[in-house]
């Protein structure tokens, strides 16, 4: 399933948007696992207001955050920012 997340603060692990809606925002989603290599697909709402926390797309420029590589306790080893969807 896909889940919306949060980074609080720097160097955190992303803390759950809403717990007792763990997918809030997301529609449309799907994850796969081909060759070894997973693979994520969601449709997000721009703004959600009734959310904490909750990023409005529609009035702030925003990053697209892409991880490579195992994950050990919460943190990546590896991630590499790539600014595709700038508003």
């Amino acid at each position: 399933s896909v889940e919306h997340r949060y980074i609080g603060a720097r160097h955190s692990p992303p803390v759950i948007l809403d717990a007792s809606k763990p997918s809030v925002g997301i529609s449309n989603s799907a994850v796969s696992v081909k060759d070894g290599i997973l693979t994520c697909s969601f449709d997000r709402e721009k703004i959600v207001t009734d959310v904490q926390n909750y990023f409005d797309l529609s009035k702030n420029s925003y990053f697209l955050l892409v991880a490579r590589g195992p994950v050990k306790d919460g943190y990546y080893k590896k991630i590499s920012i790539i600014n595709l969807l700038d508003n």
